[in-house]
């Protein structure tokens, strides 16, 4: 990759970060050969599942929009393109399109953490969608409230699509 293209690479990273917040991942496997107990000691929130260590998301290291462990961060986290800079990267889309794309989807999920919250749900230590999964399944309503949530998930059914769209890849 050429110092352009890092600098556009790093200033896209910087405007999104879905990667780090919950949005995108779940979790995230760790290669062999990361350090887990070092990994922990830095203040990741690990869990072991069919023998391989997952870190959850939101990632704990990611704070004030940077990672506080940039250089000893995961090779997963090293390695991580979402699909919208690898159309950048390939000429496929200019840099300033897709920085309007990471605005917009950017604003949806701060959308939905603010319905979220007017809903009752403020675990934003938990990942997006399963906060707005135990949200919607949550019965015992208003006429106020169930109008809220139909508008969660339509906003939430939005977002998903938009991410497939432009930003998935299967989980690093």
């Amino acid at each position: 990759m050429s110092n352009a293209s890092n600098i556009i690479a790093s200033d896209l990273c910087q405007a999104c970060n879905l990667c780090c917040t919950g949005v995108l991942f779940q979790t995230v496997r760790l290669h062999p050969g990361d350090q887990p107990h070092t990994l922990n000691s830095l203040g990741l929130r690990l869990k072991k599942k069919q023998g391989r260590h997952l870190i959850q998301q939101p990632c704990p290291a990611h704070q004030d929009g940077c990672c506080s462990i940039y250089l000893d961060r995961p090779s997963r986290c090293r390695l991580f393109e979402c699909d919208l800079l690898k159309k950048v990267e390939a000429g496929g889309l200019p840099a300033e399109d897709a920085l309007e794309m990471i605005h917009d989807t950017v604003s949806k999920v701060r959308d939905i953490h603010q319905l979220l919250s007017k809903l009752g749900n403020k675990k934003t230590s938990q990942p997006l969608f399963p906060r707005c999964d135990s949200t919607l399944a949550d019965t015992g309503s208003t006429a106020e409230e169930q109008t809220q949530k139909k508008n969660l998930r339509e906003k939430a059914v939005a977002l998903q699509q938009q991410l497939n769209a432009h930003f998935h890849q299967p989980n690093p």
